[in-house]
């Protein structure tokens, strides 16, 4: 079978390579706090009206900063990155080695995604499916997946498959997705909760894809909600890049 690489791993790989010095420090957090009392964990269905007050951010742009660690059995790094959320129509990661470095930039939004690899002139492009960016990525994410767990929000119910949530005082704590045979296949947690204009985003956000043997962690900083984006949002391949498509 042919061993495809994760996108963000691919993304670790080439900071990696960009600099040989020791790693970014963190972002200083200008992101002010609110600590809410917790309550018990009550189990919910993903579309109870609890977890309706949790998709409350979906309707306004967000902007955030987050250092992005990867621990796959292909290797172990971390990146920085840039995240811009235009509601829920698309996504810009824009990802970062050492000392700045552009590594690359991934864009998604409901009818395409592409990731342009900055240090070796590569773009992959496909639809926004969990099926094909498995495929491209090898992560079962798809565009919802991402801009949803990014809010701290649920995603949609899948025609396929189950889900299966953690909700504490209109929190999002954990989410379950399992296929057709009751396997994991993510694992999702959200901690160091805070509110930002009335929203509620987790800081802290570990996505364990058991199958895989892996897990991303996302520590965010900086968040911005209401906030100018980057015009335009979407990219495209540059015409002297080689263009894989899934």
């Amino acid at each position: 079978m042919k061993n495809i690489i994760p996108i963000l791993i691919l993304f670790a790989i080439l900071a990696s390579c960009a600099s040989n010095k020791t790693d970014l420090k963190p972002t200083e957090d200008t992101t002010v706090v609110v600590v809410v009392p917790n309550t018990p964990v009550q189990r919910t269905d993903p579309e109870s009206d609890a977890n309706a007050r949790i998709r409350s951010s979906i309707s306004e742009n967000v902007m955030m900063k987050a250092r992005i660690s990867i621990d796959f059995p292909q290797m172990k790094n971390s990146v920085s990155a840039t995240i811009e959320m235009a509601r829920m129509d698309s996504v810009l990661l824009t990802i970062s080695g050492p000392f700045g470095i552009s590594v690359g930039k991934l864009y998604a939004n409901r009818d395409e995604f592409v990731m342009n690899n900055s240090l070796q002139s590569i773009s992959f492009t496909g639809s926004p499916t969990d099926t094909t960016i498995m495929k491209a990525a090898q992560l079962p994410l798809s565009f919802d997946d991402i801009v949803t767990l990014l809010r701290t929000a649920l995603p949609n119910k899948r025609a396929n498959g189950s889900g299966m949530s953690d909700i504490s005082d209109g929190k999002l704590l954990g989410y379950k997705r399992m296929d057709e045979e009751e396997n994991i296949v993510m694992d999702a947690t959200f901690g160091n909760h805070i509110v930002v204009f009335g929203l509620t985003f987790a800081k802290h956000i570990v996505l364990d894809f058991p199958l895989l043997g892996g897990k991303v962690t996302l520590d965010m900083s900086d968040i911005v909600v209401g906030g100018k984006l980057s015009s335009p949002m979407r990219i495209v391949p540059p015409k002297s890049y080689r263009v894989i498509k899934y």
